[in-house]
């Protein structure tokens, strides 16, 4: 096998660096398209559905990430906030939902008193066309 003159060894650093840093900058620009998701945190999501509930500090129990079945689909988090929640005269220590983490939507909305039940709703806000219009952060 020949041997390799320095100058063919620089060659082949600079080509490889080159790719290196081609790859890095596409996957820096795929971070900041315009059409990239930004997503909300549980945290956001808890304090967001938490006010709609009546209290904007509810705190996140449990947050497990998964994604919506699609195309297309959506980061979504299974989640269970705990905090004191209203609606109407019904009072709730927790709610349990599924959220879509880039659109701030949730649904099946159940609210428990530690045993039972209290009440479930559909969806927050009332429809998923509503949810777009919401930006994240």
């Amino acid at each position: 096998m020949a041997r390799r003159s320095p100058k063919d060894r620089r060659t082949w650093r600079f080509g490889a660096l080159g790719v290196g840093v081609a790859i890095i900058a596409i996957m820096v620009g795929a971070a900041l398209w315009p059409g990239a998701s930004h997503r909300y945190t549980p945290d956001q999501i808890a304090q967001r559905i938490g006010a709609a509930y009546g209290d904007a500090h509810a705190r996140v129990t449990s947050a497990l990430p998964d994604q919506t079945e699609g195309p297309p689909f959506h980061p979504m988090y299974a989640m269970t906030v705990s905090g004191h929640f209203r609606r109407g005269r019904l009072h709730a220590s927790s709610l349990a939902f599924s959220a879509v983490a880039d659109h701030l939507y949730a649904w099946f909305i159940r609210a428990s008193d530690g045993r039972t039940i209290v009440w479930e709703d559909g969806q927050w806000p009332t429809s998923f066309v509503e949810a777009e219009r919401t930006p994240a952060p």
